[in-house]
């Protein structure tokens, strides 16, 4: 399976990190080329949405986009990118790691 580990954690931090290591070819932590796949960066979603953390997610979901273009699945990825920028509390960005999740398993 594509996806990294953490994906079905309780923890929505550990889920982060493990849908922006998938994102980067599973990387280890801190392994993309911008630093954002730790649980440590979800931090920048707890009291205020901050925009270092809307930009790590976002990045996160346009690297996926762009390396599964002909993928049906993508046009879910695309919404989940433009809800990044809405989301207005920590439960909305759970919800976008969430649906991103169980769209990225079936990106195969």
């Amino acid at each position: 399976m594509k996806y990294a580990i953490f994906i079905d954690d309780d923890d929505p931090a550990f889920r982060y990190e493990g849908l922006v290591r998938a994102a980067f070819d599973n990387c280890g932590k801190y392994g993309d080329p911008f630093k954002y796949a730790a649980q440590e960066v979800y931090d920048n979603f707890v009291g205020e949405i901050t925009l270092r953390g809307r930009r790590a997610l976002s990045t996160a979901l346009i690297k996926l986009i762009v390396d599964n273009p002909e993928n049906k699945a993508i046009d879910g990825l695309k919404s989940l990118e433009n809800d990044v920028w809405e989301a207005k509390e920590q439960q909305d960005i759970i919800k976008i790691i969430d649906e991103a999740i169980e769209i990225l398993k079936r990106l195969e």
